[in-house]
């Protein structure tokens, strides 16, 4: 429920509430649970959307990147990006951004009409967080798009 919360900037969404369910559902369990992949994304979103640039880079650097699951690696590149851009980072969210739109292109089923198969919903967050992205990285630093 927080993932498609987080889907859109933070301008549309108030993010308060959403914050505290990422924040219980990361907790669940007690401190000796390490949080599944899933979650750890989901908390390094929040960060990012909270302004929180720095934590969230940390909590996206913990999550292992999926072979079978491609679309989540595009979402943890993409949001890296926009957080490393967050922190003046320009140089590296530039390269961050071109190496996670490079693999988007060479590892992500093509769509044909919307059919992005098991995955849509990660598929869908997944081309969402790429014209964000390029939109404010790109915009930012004069590059065509």
């Amino acid at each position: 429920m927080a993932k498609a919360c987080l889907f859109a900037p933070a301008g549309n969404v108030e993010l308060a509430p959403v914050v505290k369910m990422v924040s219980t559902a990361m907790n669940f369990g007690g401190q000796k649970r390490q949080p599944p992949d899933d979650f750890k994304l989901v908390k390094g979103l929040s960060e990012f959307r909270e302004g929180h640039f720095a934590a969230a880079i940390s909590w996206l650097n913990k999550v292992a990147r999926q072979e079978n699951e491609p679309w989540g690696s595009v979402q943890i590149e993409m949001i890296l990006a926009m957080a490393q851009h967050g922190l003046g980072r320009n140089d590296e969210a530039s390269a961050t951004l071109a190496q996670g739109l490079q693999f988007a292109e060479l590892n992500t089923p093509k769509s044909r009409g919307r059919d992005f198969g098991i995955g849509w919903s990660d598929a869908v967050m997944a081309q969402a967080l790429m014209r964000e992205a390029k939109g404010i990285i790109q915009r930012k630093s004069g590059e065509a798009r």
